[in-house]
């Protein structure tokens, strides 16, 4: 009981974790080779103004300065995943453990960011037998050892699941999933990946697991830093936004 309790505990902080971090949104690129992380507010024809990560601001010329890019790309995209996945349940009506084999279609909407993170919302339909599963909740992944933008990366995740079937106990499960992505063509790419699910507060304690795969379609949102490059203009919204946080 305690090592089930502490493995849901971990689950729980490592997705608060993933979801509550905030990270620098932009990094800018000095023509002397350092790097300077932050949030660029405002700029004109001859300085740009950073605030930093230290929540200090500075100004910085763009006589020395080699380019501004992206730490946290907005980069949505969406999923459709088609798996075979062993499900495990506890039947109220029945009073027995019930578990069966089934196929299962998920569809992932989310957005990827710092060039490791992803995090998502996701929908599943399990059709097992004799009843028939729906599961809607929350994940996230992290891409390893590279970018999620190589051609080749793993990856691993947490997710937490609302479940929905008929005559069973447990409601509420959390899981592991890793997986393998490779880079197709630009805006889509292929996966496949485990994932092991365990419900809580269910009677029937037995893991349930799946192995799939689908494509992942997004596109990158980058016209902010090819306009900040090339006119040395922020736009308009990004400035007020930035102004008033200065303020507060």
């Amino acid at each position: 009981m305690i090592k089930k309790i502490l493995f849901h505990f971990i689950l729980v902080f490592i997705l608060q974790t993933a979801f509550a971090q905030k990270r620098s949104r932009d990094l800018l690129v000095l023509k002397n080779g350092d790097a300077v992380a932050g949030k660029v507010l405002k700029s004109d024809s001859f300085n740009l103004t950073l605030r930093r990560a230290d929540r200090s601001t500075e100004k910085y010329s763009w006589q020395a300065i080699d380019s501004v890019r992206g730490l946290a790309l907005r980069t949505p995209f969406f999923s459709p995943i088609l798996g075979f996945t062993h499900i495990n349940y506890w039947s109220t009506l029945q009073y027995k453990k019930i578990k069966d084999n089934a196929v299962s279609y998920t569809y992932r909407l989310g957005g990827l960011v710092s060039g490791h993170w992803s995090r998502w919302v996701q929908l599943s339909f399990v059709h097992s037998q004799p009843f028939k599963s729906q599961r809607l909740g929350i994940g996230f992944s992290y891409y390893f050892p590279f970018e999620y933008i190589e051609p080749i990366c793993f990856y691993a995740g947490a997710d937490a699941n609302f479940s929905f079937v008929t005559e069973n106990r447990s409601f509420f499960s959390m899981g592991l999933h890793p997986g393998v992505e490779y880079w197709h063509k630009k805006g889509s790419r292929f996966f496949v990946e485990m994932d092991f699910q365990r419900a809580i507060f269910n009677i029937n304690q037995n893991a349930s697991f799946s192995f799939r795969g689908g494509i992942r379609f997004s596109k990158e949102l980058s016209r902010f830093y090819r306009k900040v490059n090339t006119t040395h203009k922020v736009p308009e919204r990004r400035v007020k936004l930035g102004n008033r946080k200065l303020v507060k």
